[in-house]
């Protein structure tokens, strides 16, 4: 492989792993608690951090 084409190589894998990280960075976030998840209210979750703790 001639070094042009190396480069013209390096560049496109560059520019996509940019616009990747990109697209990721101004995505919403998108986890489970954001929404009505089914998991247990803040309250439950509160009891369960001090029951660890002991």
């Amino acid at each position: 492989m001639s070094s042009e084409a190396q480069t013209i190589a390096a560049l496109v894998i560059t520019a996509a792993a940019a616009v990747w990280l990109v697209v990721r960075l101004f995505q919403k976030n998108k986890s489970a608690c954001a929404r009505d998840c089914g998991c247990p209210s803040n309250k439950f979750k509160g009891g369960l951090k001090n029951d660890r703790r002991r």
